[in-house]
């Protein structure tokens, strides 16, 4: 194989990765098309700030500049020791993109960057718009209509108008940023006015903290909790924020005297979540959901059980044969 020529890898490595990406098929995220992919090697960030650094979340590490990239999409890992991975990207790219290429995608990479963001959805008090974020959070989550009563009363959830005109349940972050939940068919989720934040709620005085994926699941699992009598806790969905972001917090509150619980979601990207935390809290509880992939998948289930016995005779069956799995080491 021909030496790699220095000038080539430094001309490469100056690939904007959104033009990297497009060229191996990945999928832009519906809700972050600039930031968030489907990719071969999995899910994938790139960084807000900068945009020549990137993270695989299903590998649990980022790199920076496209042939870092190249060799992720193309090996599914990030090796650096692998030098023949390397020469594969280099020359990977090299076939890709020849100069024009390059001047277009940085062209085309300016003017993206100049764009100006989507504006967040703003505040509405209209009736109708309050009532359709009550009804979704009610009927189709499944969420007492008490709770809801009192998030839309203290504004930690509202009705948002986006740009376009669609009205979205908003869950109101801690950095002012909002997650954002479409009313319609098809499931819109996303977060708008800065980075993703966490949503928190307290009940009691906290001796706890319970860390979850969404806001949704932050208020269906203090609900469930509630109920069982459990008090003086808190919820917090991290709303697909950062790993160091979620470690920052979980030290702050093993330092605040707080047990901590992770309560992830029911698979392979929970498990990820959870093996963050005990990273920096060793000794966190992990809890899962007995039924369905999420908190809100349990509450529904726990609050059709109530209305009808036949569900409640299913939901029992699916618990025990996950019992089953558990004890046999599945």
């Amino acid at each position: 194989m021909p030496r790699i020529d220095q000038c080539e890898i430094a001309r490469l490595r100056t690939i904007p990765l959104p033009a990297v990406l497009e060229k191996f098929g990945a999928e832009p995220d519906p809700a972050d098309p600039r930031y968030q992919f489907k990719t071969a090697a999995g899910r994938l960030s790139i960084d807000r700030r900068g945009g020549d650094r990137f993270y695989c979340h299903d590998l649990e590490k980022g790199g920076g500049g496209a042939i870092d990239l190249a060799q992720a999409l193309m090996t599914g890992k990030l090796d650096r020791g692998d030098k023949q991975a390397f020469k594969n990207a280099v020359q990977a790219l090299g076939g890709r993109f020849d100069e024009q290429a390059i001047v277009q995608a940085r062209s085309k990479q300016k003017q993206e960057s100049e764009r100006a963001p989507a504006a967040p959805p703003k505040l509405s008090q209209d009736p109708r718009h309050v009532e359709k974020v009550r009804d979704y959070l009610t009927q189709n989550r499944m969420i007492p209509d008490g709770w809801v009563n009192r998030l839309i009363q203290t504004g930690r959830v509202f009705p948002g108008v986006t740009e376009k005109g669609f009205v979205n349940a908003c869950f109101a972050l801690d950095n002012g940023s909002i997650e954002q939940r479409g009313l319609g068919d098809k499931p819109f989720h996303g977060v708008a006015g800065g980075d993703k934040g966490f949503f928190t709620l307290e009940i009691g005085k906290p001796k706890r903290i319970v860390y979850v994926e969404s806001s949704i699941d932050a208020i269906s699992y203090a609900y469930l909790a509630h109920q069982k009598g459990h008090k003086d806790f808190t919820v917090v969905s991290i709303t697909g924020g950062l790993k160091e972001r979620l470690q920052e917090h979980v030290k702050s509150a093993l330092n605040a005297g707080r047990e901590v619980v992770s309560a992830f979601d029911n698979d392979k990207a929970g498990d990820q979540y959870h093996a963050r935390v005990i990273e920096v809290a060793p000794g966190a509880r992990r809890e899962k959901p007995e039924i369905g992939k999420d908190w809100n998948d349990q509450l529904k289930a726990v609050r059709s059980m109530q209305k009808h016995p036949e569900v409640k005779q299913a939901v029992e069956a699916e618990i025990d044969r996950r019992t089953r799995e558990v004890g046999r080491g599945r």
